[in-house]
């Protein structure tokens, strides 16, 4: 057995399977979020770049961030090349 038994409905509401084993279980769940969270990460890379591209300053997204903005700059600026 692959370690599928189940079917469950997605949430685009199509069928897929649900791991029986828990492990698989976890690790899956693991790697949606990962999955997720550099989903975010690309999006709010994308903000940032829009708002220097409107010349916010790097102090003050790193105020909306609670961080410092040496560590904005860091974070980010990467982002800003080629524009």
């Amino acid at each position: 057995m692959d370690g599928m038994a189940k079917r469950r409905k997605g949430p685009n509401r199509t069928t897929v399977p649900t791991p029986t084993d828990p492990l698989e279980a976890m690790v899956r769940a693991v790697e949606r979020r990962e999955m997720v969270v550099r989903d975010l990460d690309k999006d709010l890379a994308r903000a940032v770049y829009l708002a220097r591209r409107y010349d916010v300053t790097w102090d003050d997204i790193g105020k909306r961030f609670g961080i410092t903005r040496q560590a904005a700059h860091q974070r980010w600026s990467k982002y800003e090349m080629g524009s």
